[in-house]
């Protein structure tokens, strides 16, 4: 009997178990299979499929309306990126080098996705790799090598946090010996390039960190950022080394000021921005590193805006910083997502504005309910800010990712008309924006994916960054 005696139902369930890649190749095969692979419900039923073990950072309300074009694109996706990460979990020694060398990879330490096509890789004997991961893991070899780009070998140092420009074409890797750090930048090909061409590193800057990590780098403003205690963020231009300091405020935090840590920094324009355990504050970035017109401008007052008595801040991530220029002034807008120790994740929303009124607003978009014996162990916000995954840990173990997604239908952003008619109240120097009391909806988060085996804490890290990276933005 063949293949074509089956009913058409048979061959639907049959074909909903293949690679979405797979399905695509058969689709060219013949007419049948053409009008078979555009029907709408296969590509549901390979929904429903992949996401029993593929981290998908798409709920089923939203898969529902989405285009068939757009459904087999975030399919597509996501089955390669599940094929990359089991392919660098699996097989860490099995990649080749153009040249035809196999080189043996350390334990991974970090995992992460620069773009579609470059993957960052960091073993634990801190070798930093850039993978071209355009046909790695193809529907045809699962196993099949990905070639190394580029590769920065400092044996002994540790890595900190790398950083992509505005514009994603190149890449800012942070690395620190004892007091030393040094910052290497790469520039990625925008367009395919020779196969066989390897990018080279290059040194850009060298810091004396006075034993402290690097908390932030920006490579518009070529700043870097330094805690060097929970009282001193200290700024250095990488260029000049010039370097100044800069007081975190201890004010406002009637209870136990000295414990109100800061958990995340980001420079916002003239502004230094500080996620801490209570409080949300923004520090002038000094004089000499601001533009001369905007040095010449009278000094900028410290901002702060004090978290709800409940509010107990653990973790934080931060989106992209998005500058808006209006004949009414400039704002500057991220988003994070933190984890409360008592009430679970939270969204917020974050407005730094410069003029005509320098005024921080900080508005909370989403919670979740925390859950007993529950932590969060990893966690991604992607670059919009709009869409976020963490995993959730059971008992010291990981089990399942969460994700979420808004829009801005869901979460209208205030005009600034709007936001300069409230009531304006003194906060430190300056002042900070009270966002009338709302209603504050609860998290949509759904289970995306289960952990099933043990994964590392950079493994966990990724399966976040996978979640993004399957999501189709339009």
């Amino acid at each position: 009997m063949s293949f074509n005696c089956f009913p058409v139902e048979l061959h639907h369930q049959i074909l909903c178990f293949m690679d979405p890649e797979d399905l695509l190749a058969l689709r060219k095969t013949s007419k049948y299979f053409l009008a078979l692979t555009h029907e709408p419900r296969l590509w549901t039923s390979v929904y429903y499929h992949i996401r029993q073990t593929h981290a998908l950072g798409c709920s089923q309300s939203e898969f529902a309306a989405l285009t068939p074009c757009q459904s087999e694109r975030l399919l597509v996706r996501a089955s390669k990126t599940q094929r990359v990460f089991q392919t660098f979990r699996e097989h860490p020694q099995r990649h080749i080098f153009p040249s035809g060398q196999t080189r043996k990879l350390g334990p991974l330490a970090a995992l992460s996705f620069l773009s579609e096509r470059f993957l960052l890789s960091v073993d634990e004997t801190t070798v930093v790799y850039v993978w071209d991961i355009s046909n790695a893991g193809s529907a045809v070899d699962e196993e099949a090598p990905s070639f190394p780009r580029a590769r920065l070998t400092l044996v002994g140092w540790k890595f900190l946090t790398y950083s992509m420009s505005n514009d994603h074409s190149t890449l800012y890797v942070v690395l620190s010996k004892g007091a030393r750090a040094h910052i290497f930048s790469l520039v990625l090909p925008l367009t395919t390039s020779n196969a066989e061409e390897v990018f080279k590193f290059r040194d850009v800057a060298y810091l004396d960190t006075h034993f402290n990590n690097i908390d932030s780098i920006d490579p518009e403003s070529c700043l870097v950022l330094l805690q060097l205690s929970n009282a001193i963020i200290e700024v250095v231009d990488w260029r000049t080394e010039a370097r100044a300091s800069v007081l975190v405020h201890q004010q406002g935090i009637e209870e136990h000021p000295n414990r109100n840590y800061v958990h995340a920094l980001r420079i916002c324009g003239p502004y230094i921005l500080c996620f801490r355990r209570w409080s949300v504050d923004a520090y002038p970035i000094p004089a000499p590193f601001l533009d001369p017109a905007r040095a010449r401008e009278p000094p900028l007052p410290v901002l702060q805006h004090i978290m709800p008595g409940t509010a107990f801040i653990r973790k934080t991530s931060l989106s992209r910083v998005r500058h808006t220029r209006s004949p009414s002034g400039d704002v500057y807008t991220l988003y994070a997502l933190a984890e409360d120790q008592r009430q679970g994740m939270h969204h917020y929303q974050v407005h730094v504005h410069t003029t005509p009124v320098p005024a921080l607003s900080v508005r909370l978009l989403a919670f979740g309910a925390a859950e007993a014996d529950r932590r969060v162990s990893a966690w991604d916000l992607g670059e919009s800010g709009m869409r976020g995954a963490w995993v959730c840990t059971y008992m010291g173990e990981a089990r399942y990712v969460a994700a979420f997604a808004a829009s801005a239908s869901v979460y209208p952003e205030p005009s600034l008309f709007s936001l300069l008619s409230l009531s304006f109240s003194d906060s430190l120097e300056g002042g900070t924006l009270e966002m009338p009391p709302e209603v504050v909806p609860r998290f949509e988060a759904e289970v995306v994916s289960t952990v099933a085996s043990r994964y590392s804490d950079g493994e966990l890290r990724f399966l976040c960054s996978m979640v993004m990276m399957t999501v189709v933005l339009f």
